[in-house]
Order: structure tokens, then sequence, then C-alpha cells
């Protein structure tokens, strides 16, 4: 997936992401495109999602996985185009 790959380059190349290649893998086998997976997360339909929607969607997604919340908050960060503190649809499907 290759908005997943864009990802790739926006975090800090000193923590590792093995999150990514994780959730790029699951997508791919499951063939969940980026803008479903987006609206699967946004539970409440608001164009946006948060992080307590990005935590249960992943948990989901990656069951086995135990993202730590500075974690998550690098991911909304590497999305977050305008600061916001929330992953906006044209954020994530870009």
């Amino acid at each position: 997936m290759p908005e997943l790959q864009k990802i790739k380059g926006k975090l800090d190349p000193s923590k590792p992401s093995n999150w990514i290649k994780k959730l790029d893998n699951e997508l791919l086998k499951t063939g969940i495109s980026p803008k479903v997976a987006f609206l699967n997360a946004d539970k409440n339909q608001n164009g946006v999602c948060t992080l307590e929607e990005l935590r249960e969607s992943l948990k989901n997604l990656l069951p086995e996985e135990d993202m730590s919340l500075a974690e998550l908050k690098q991911i909304v960060r590497s999305f977050d185009i305008n600061n916001n503190g929330l992953i906006e649809e044209d954020e994530f499907i870009r």
C-alpha cells in the first residue's frame, strides 16, 4: 500500500516502527483499502479519527500488538498535517 509507505519517512527513525509493516501486511492480507480502514476507525463517522478511535481500530486489526500511548501519539502525529491532534480523512487518504 503506497499510502502507508509514505508514512514511514515521517516517523522518527530513532524509534522502531514495526507496527507500520504489520499494519501494512494486515491490510494487504485482508484486502482492506485505506479508505475502508479509516471509515472503520472513525466510529462516530465525523470525518476524524481520535487517539482512542485509533487505539480501538489498531487493537482490532493487530490484536497481538500492545502499543504504548507514546507510539499511538507518534502515529497520530505522522498523519496529522494540520496539527490539531486528530487524523482527518483527507490526511489519512492522500
